[in-house]
């Protein structure tokens, strides 16, 4: 199937040229108008070449193809300009915003070559961009999964405020709210070197000695220099460092978030994480937000207006006792899972996933396994509700 391509001219007789010299190599569609084009480019897919004449009466070529690299930023863009023009065109280019400008009037074959070497660009960026998000995914599950199974009362703490984190993210309007809640759902990743008992110490509100408290400590370095290491991951990986070090925010989120974004992420981690902690504690939402606000120069007043927005309810099945045998994926389970022996094998509250489950039915096999436990069934994923999350 022929690439599309999008061709913007102020002059019909132009786009007319466009479509006899290009119908056999390309799908094009044909704009007279720049607002016309960007519209087009906000409602469809992603055309892999556009192409813009330089001078139009709206807006100018240029002017034109640097919004429509704010919406299509993958687009290669191809700008038309007479020589009067040429060094207008020229600094188009050098800022970026051009992938190749052609001189008027422009061969056919010209034309031709240049919006084949465009898609082509495009499509080695799209594979390049495939390849990279597989191995972001595939990077952040292992992450997970070896955390869940290593230290799961730790997996549970980056589960429960994952929600809070994208909660505040999206409120915030913040720039790529991707990463923060990346940084959320990994933020306890570096828990896996330390103690369970130390980590289950922590969550309970008990009091550290100086060397306990020097070992926790190390968790967000150890866990920034793990998140490093996974590809388009850098500013995740500074959040997760600063979570337990950064000072509140002096000025609105957004506006550090455009300089500094690990600095808004480290705060969002540190605000969601006391806040999951007191709520593990028995404290109410409305208590645990009053608690947390009394102390400004810690906890940012406007991120904890934000969590007052976000919906804590859950609609739950019924309570079942079960043997892992029975255990599927997708169950939340209603007590801690321990061995025989006592030992914590994953934490109240958590979501049973693929290797969770396994890793169970592995040890009930062995018939080390303290069961049955108790479970329910969750109905839904967490859904938005207007602007704010619910965790259903």
């Amino acid at each position: 199937m022929p690439e599309r391509v999008l061709c913007v001219d102020d002059e019909p007789s132009v786009l007319a040229g466009y479509r006899r010299t290009l119908y056999q190599s390309f799908e094009t569609v044909l704009v007279t108008s720049p607002t016309e084009a960007l519209a087009r480019l906000e409602a469809e897919a992603p055309f892999p070449v556009i192409v813009s004449d330089f001078r139009m009466p709206e807006m100018d070529g240029a002017q034109f193809l640097a919004r429509a690299a704010a919406i299509s930023p993958h687009s290669a863009r191809i700008l038309l300009t007479g020589h009067a023009d040429l060094e207008v065109a020229i600094e188009a280019v050098n800022r970026g915003q051009i992938f190749r400008f052609l001189r008027k009037p422009c061969p056919p074959d010209v034309l031709t070559s240049a919006l084949k070497d465009g898609v082509r660009m495009f499509q080695l960026e799209e594979q390049e961009r495939f390849l990279l998000d597989e191995t972001l995914r595939g990077s952040l599950r292992m992450l997970s999964e070896t955390l869940s199974l290593a230290n799961p009362v730790a997996f549970g703490v980056g589960a429960r405020i994952e929600p809070m984190v994208r909660h505040m993210a999206d409120h915030l309007a913040l720039p790529e709210p991707w990463q923060y809640s990346v940084a959320a759902a990994v933020s306890q990743v570096g828990c896996v070197v330390l103690p369970q008992a130390l980590v289950e110490k922590v969550q309970a509100g008990g009091d550290l000695d100086d060397e306990e408290q020097a070992l926790f400590a190390k968790h967000t370095e150890t866990g920034a220099r793990l998140v490093a290491n996974v590809p388009r991951l850098e500013a995740v990986s500074e959040m997760v460092r600063r979570q337990e070090s950064a000072d509140a925010l002096r000025r609105p989120a957004r506006e550090v978030a455009e300089e500094d974004p690990a600095a808004v992420g480290g705060q969002l981690l540190r605000v969601a994480i006391a806040l999951d902690r007191r709520l593990r504690r028995g404290e109410g939402p409305e208590r645990a937000l009053e608690l947390l606000a009394a102390r400004p120069q810690r906890y940012a007043p406007e991120l904890l207006q934000v969590l007052r927005s976000l919906q804590f309810e859950r609609a739950l099945s019924a309570v079942r006792t079960i043997r892992a045998e029975e255990l599927t994926e997708g169950m939340l389970l209603e007590e801690d899972v321990r061995t025989r022996a006592g030992v914590l094998l994953v934490a109240r509250g958590h979501e049973v996933s693929a290797a969770i489950l396994e890793h169970l039915r592995r040890i009930s096999e062995r018939g080390d396994l303290k069961e049955p436990f108790r479970v329910r069934m969750q109905l839904d994923q967490p859904k938005r509700v207007g602007k704010s999350y619910a965790r259903a």
